[in-house]
């Protein structure tokens, strides 16, 4: 006597909006997506493919993944920013769901670093006598999201001195 079950799978995502949280750069966060075979047959997700090329998100999970039939698991996106602000990525994922072949999430994560400006990329000082000193200034700006510190400051000629450092 043979006794067993049969079936389809069938893809349930149910987080379909997955976010990565704040991560800095150039570290690595996970990111968790739950997702359910709702039939009687082991679900297969055999391919990841990200829209954006390249991509801040890869898989965490080893595919294929499998999930058994009436199971829910989580598949992990790894979240490596490579820039400050809102990343957004979306990932389809290709299974064996015959009715539903590929299915998409929305990832998403916030990349924090410093990024630096500066006021000036060169300062030009006029004629001065050898007794006399005149200041100048670069005013050095942060406009990413993460804490900028300037260790030091150097110059390649023995007539400028720039303020020693750290500043933040």
């Amino acid at each position: 006597r043979i006794q067993g079950m049969g079936g389809l799978p069938g893809i349930q995502i149910n987080t379909a909006d997955v976010f990565a949280d704040s991560v800095l750069v150039p570290a690595s966060g996970s990111a968790y997506a739950s997702i359910s075979n709702t039939g009687g047959y082991p679900l297969i997700i055999s391919a990841a493919s990200f829209n954006e090329n390249p991509s801040d998100f890869s898989m965490g999970s080893t595919l294929p993944f499998t999930i058994d039939p009436f199971s829910t698991d989580s598949l992990v996106f790894t979240f490596t920013p490579t820039t400050a602000f809102l990343i957004a990525d979306t990932v389809t994922l290709t299974n064996n769901d015959p009715d539903n072949e590929s299915v998409t999430i929305n990832l998403s994560g916030y990349g924090q670093m410093a990024e630096m400006t500066l006021s000036h990329d060169t300062l030009t000082f006029p004629v001065i006598h050898s007794d006399q000193t005149l200041d100048q200034f670069i005013l050095v700006n942060n406009t990413g999201n993460g804490t900028l510190t300037v260790s030091s400051a150097s110059s390649s000629s023995g007539s400028f001195t720039p303020e020693s450092g750290p500043w933040t």
